[in-house]
């Protein structure tokens, strides 16, 4: 991480980075990005998960919907409360 990336970051995100912030922020960038190179070395398994498996579903219930009705201009519908 140099003064050119962080100078491309700011501008991406809009943001303005003061000239004495940008070795702190150099310093910041560079723990965060060595912290996702931890991350990506952590092994991951995929779940086989085989066809009879499988998240059970709700059973779609069909609800009473609200009669909206037009009045001239206006939209009248069921007082909710």
């Amino acid at each position: 991480m140099d003064r050119n990336e962080i100078n491309l970051i700011s501008e991406l995100a809009n943001i303005r980075i003061r000239e004495d912030e940008i070795e702190e922020f150099i310093q910041d960038f560079t723990k965060i990005l060595s912290s996702f190179g931890e991350i990506i070395d952590i092994p991951l398994y995929k779940k086989n998960i085989s066809e009879d498996e499988h998240t059970p579903l709700r059973e779609d219930k069909r609800e009473k919907r609200a009669t909206i009705r037009k009045e001239e201009e206006y939209y009248s519908v069921p007082r909710i409360i």
